[in-house]
């Protein structure tokens, strides 16, 4: 039966010689869009193998094709099979010896005694190594065998001293295929893990993997794959195998995979040349990672964990970069750029002492900036402002008065600058004298000011030389000649002077 039409049904065909229109495994059977049982009996080759052979095909097309070896098929490797026929197209006939054909190594294959002995009988089995142990009478066995190979089994019966022929079965005993692989133990979210297939199966076997959720791609053949998980956590993989009938242990390997750490940190302000400024972690890595810091210049000092205070001795723009390792899995690189500025200057100048209710002059000697912030302490001086941090300073009381200045900008601040300016009290030059004197008596002039004995004091008298005294006085004059005179006094003291005149008639 070949070149059927789409219907269900069951082809039997006997191919003794190619029918005709037959080419390479085609013509016998059920079309492919169809679902149906094939049974060949093949005595010359159809689908290749020892001949005479019976083959049984499945499903829609059959399933995995009309040679698909994966569906049962019955081989002439141990003279199993005999092909009987009368001539090339009348009838024929395939026996089968019936028998198990195939085992696994260590599963039992039940041999069922169908002769014609009696219990009376003597039974000559050759189990050829393997272990028979009886079941349910009548000379019924499951033998096992624990090597592979092709196990001959045979049996003679005698019985009223007449002896069978030996019957024969060959039996096919298979290993079990192994499961065992290979597996990268650790590895890092979303990079490939690495499974090599190293038990004995072959490229004929049924691998059944579960890859725990992740995404396997084949590599390089031999059930060889490379695995990608998204997440980080602890995955099982596990393997069975089975090959011709025989089903392997599983193999179960556990891999961890790991979070990909991140390198994030924070700069905290100010950043100023000379001065320490805080950088904190704040990624996902742990105390057990690496931490590969580059502060460009910068001098840290390691805090709790991966905090650090840095110090930078110069300033400019400076780049920090981190880098996270941890269970062998790398961060991407974070980079954070920061400007180090300068620490500005808070230099000033004055006039050093004044006289009470003289300003003194006060002004910044370090280029002026108009962006900084300039603080001042005038300790209670009235100051003028005269432009770019320039003052006139006067204080209402003598004393020593301390000014300061502290300067900041770009959020970095300078050092206090200090300096005393004093304030000297202004002496008095007052004095009493007489306003009308006669030519030749005494005029008398007695200071009254507020000058201290160590004070300079210059008395000028005009018009005469007969002056007696000095100092705080008293003074005493006369004029030989008549006329209107002064009399003059200048204090100096600490750099202050007063004056004063008086006029008098003689």
């Amino acid at each position: 039966m070949w070149g059927g039409t789409a219907a269900d049904g069951i082809a039997f065909c006997l191919l003794d010689v190619p029918p005709s229109g037959f080419v390479g495994g085609g013509g016998c059977g059920i079309p492919a869009a169809s679902n149906g049982l094939k049974v060949v009996f093949d005595t010359y080759d159809n689908c290749g193998g020892p001949n005479p052979s019976l083959q049984i095909r499945w499903g829609a097309g059959y399933a995995g094709g009309e040679c698909d070896y994966s569906q049962p098929t019955l081989e002439n490797t141990a003279g199993q099979l005999t092909f009987f026929r009368s001539n090339a197209y009348n009838t024929a006939r395939i026996e089968y010896d019936a028998g198990n054909i195939q085992v696994c190594i260590n599963a039992p294959a039940a041999e069922l005694y169908t002769g014609t002995g009696t219990p009376a009988a003597t039974y000559n089995w050759n189990f050829d190594t393997g272990v028979a142990a009886p079941t349910g009478g009548n000379n019924n066995n499951d033998i096992t065998w624990a090597t592979s190979g092709i196990k001959n089994v045979s049996l003679t019966v005698t019985e009223n001293g007449c002896t069978s022929p030996v019957v024969t079965h060959a039996i096919t005993v298979y290993d079990l295929p192994t499961s065992t692989f290979t597996l990268t133990p650790g590895v890092c979210a979303a990079a490939n893990a690495q499974i090599d297939y190293t038990g004995t199966g072959t490229v004929s076997g049924t691998y059944a993997w579960n890859f725990g959720g992740g995404t396997a791609t084949a590599s390089g053949g031999n059930e060889d794959y490379d695995i990608t998980w998204p997440n980080a956590g602890a995955y099982n993989v596990t393997l069975t195998v089975t090959e011709n009938g025989c089903v392997s242990t599983q193999t179960q390997q556990a891999v961890t995979v790991y979070p990909i750490p991140t390198s994030t940190f924070t700069v905290t302000s100010p950043l100023c040349d000379g001065s320490a400024s805080s950088i904190a972690y704040t990624g996902s890595g742990t105390g057990a990672g690496t931490y590969n810091w580059n502060f460009n210049g910068g001098v840290p000092v390691q805090g709790v964990g991966e905090n650090y205070t840095v110090t930078w001795p110069t300033t400019g723009t400076k780049n920090i970069t981190l880098t996270v390792t941890e269970n062998g899995c790398s961060s991407t690189q974070t980079l954070q750029q920061v400007i180090i500025f300068p620490i500005p200057l808070s230099n000033f100048t004055t006039t050093p002492a004044v006289c009470l209710l003289d300003a003194s002059a006060i002004g910044i000697t370090d280029p002026f900036s108009a962006g900084a912030n300039y603080q001042w302490n005038f300790n209670g001086g009235n100051a003028v402002a005269n432009g770019n941090q320039t003052y006139d300073v006067t204080w209402p009381l003598p004393g020593v008065y301390t000014v300061t200045l502290t300067v900041s900008e770009n959020g970095c601040t300078s050092t206090t600058t200090t300096q005393n300016v004093t304030v000297n009290y202004q002496p008095t030059a007052t004095f009493t004298s007489s306003t009308y004197i006669c030519v030749g008596e005494d005029m008398m002039a007695t200071y009254t000011g507020n000058g201290l004995p160590s004070a300079t004091y210059t008395w000028d008298v005009d018009g005469t030389t007969n002056v007696i005294g000095a100092g705080q006085g008293p003074v005493t004059a006369n004029w030989a000649n008549d006329g209107l005179f002064s009399i003059t006094l200048t204090v100096t003291e600490n750099g202050c002077t007063a004056v004063e005149k008086h006029d008098v008639q003689a």
